[in-house]
């Protein structure tokens, strides 16, 4: 129903992923695997919704109305199974945005949080920016495959009574895990035995991959949990700047909402407001068919690797677009990254911004069309070859 095989060319457009070649480095063919959004047109009836508010020709302050909030919940419902009521809903700009307010609300300047890398920068740099000390519990990998380690999640946490706050990645960004219901209850056990606040961006929630379904940390039942969603990565809309929060912590929820209101937070864009609403009443088909082609694309660089580069290990991703490719066995300078990107003309995320012990890693967002994929799988067994890195 979608072509989601037809190229978007997304050059002159201010783009952040593709557009900025041509102005820092000179060069104008990089093929760009790296920052996560799409390269696919987003649900049509959210276009037309932006160009219906267009037409009105006035942009002035908006509040939101019911129907946003009914879209959000009965979205989360039929996704997610979450219940919830327009109070548990706090509206926000950004899912990094909330984050360093609630690390400011909830977290003093003496106490710690902890959180499980490798992981998405902002939720370690975010906290440390705001002077509060982090606490690493590594996830353990069994040939690329991630699992939690409770035995030191539990004991660090249980022998540090300074630390206040876990920051979860729900599902697992860069890794791709999609956490089970056991898994997401034994954290929130174990904050409530030890009295931390639980903090949950799930963010990548609805692009999971057959067999697999994201379990919300709100279902735990644990009072103080706050999870961090928005429609941006699921729908292709992170330009609109629109996200929401939900608790069923009552006080939290009035506490962070009066936050979000003073600091403007909350005063969403208003094509955000009309772009949430049309994705999540009419994106249902085509997020089904976004999902499997993305599936179908880590199939693909599965059999590339398996091909051109087997000594590269891999593991098909639960959820999210973002393939995780350890290449501890190529023989890789320190700034291999960056030459990719100006020898070889295509760039990756490195790992060590996940986390320094993850330096011979690359992140790559397959949720582009097949042709621009092979592209650049192609230019880096190029590059390596090239570099007698193979």
């Amino acid at each position: 129903m979608f072509d989601l095989d037809k190229k978007v060319d997304r050059l002159g457009t201010d783009c952040t992923k593709w557009d900025r070649y041509k102005s820092r480095y000179g060069l104008d063919d990089v093929i760009a695997l790296w920052v996560a959004d799409m390269d696919f047109n987003t649900v049509p009836e959210v276009s037309e919704a932006l160009k219906k508010r267009a037409e009105h020709m006035i942009y002035g302050y908006t509040d939101p109305g019911d129907d946003l909030y009914d879209e959000i919940i009965a979205f989360e419902k039929r996704h997610h199974d979450v219940d919830i009521e327009k109070d548990d809903i706090i509206l926000s700009t950004g899912v990094v945005y909330s984050l360093y307010t609630l690390v400011e609300m909830l977290v003093r300047e003496d106490e710690k949080i902890i959180l499980m890398p490798p992981i998405y920068p902002p939720l370690f740099n975010t906290p440390k920016h705001l002077n509060r000390e982090v606490v690493y519990s590594k996830l353990i990998n069994e040939d690329e495959h991630y699992h939690i380690d409770f035995e030191d999640l539990k004991a660090k946490i249980e022998n540090d009574p300074k630390i206040k706050c876990f920051i979860l990645c729900n599902p697992h960004n860069p890794t791709g895990a999609c956490y089970s219901r056991e898994e997401i209850d034994k954290i929130a056990k174990i904050c409530e035995e030890n009295d931390l606040w639980l903090i949950s961006d799930e963010i990548h929630g609805d692009l999971t991959m057959p067999g697999y379904k994201k379990y919300s940390a709100l279902r735990s039942g644990y009072k103080k949990t706050i999870t961090l969603n928005a429609p941006t990565k699921t729908f292709n809309l992170a330009g609109l700047k629109i996200s929401y929060c939900l608790t069923k912590d009552k006080a939290l929820a009035d506490d962070f909402r009066k936050e979000a209101k003073a600091s403007g937070l909350s005063s969403i864009n208003i094509f955000g407001f009309e772009a949430l609403k049309a994705a999540y009443h009419y994106g249902d088909e085509w997020l089904k068919e976004v999902r499997e082609y993305i599936y179908q694309n880590f199939l693909f660089l599965d059999a590339y690797l398996k091909e051109h580069l087997p000594m590269v290990k891999f593991h098909i991703p639960e959820a999210t677009y973002l393939a995780w490719l350890d290449l501890n066995a190529l023989d890789l300078k320190e700034d291999y990254v960056d030459r990719l990107m100006k020898e070889g003309h295509v760039q990756f995320n490195p790992g060590a911004a996940f986390s320094e012990d993850y330096s011979k890693y690359i992140r790559v967002n397959c949720a582009t069309d097949r042709n621009t994929l092979k592209e650049g799988l192609d230019r880096l067994v190029k590059w390596l070859k090239d570099n007698k890195a193979l």
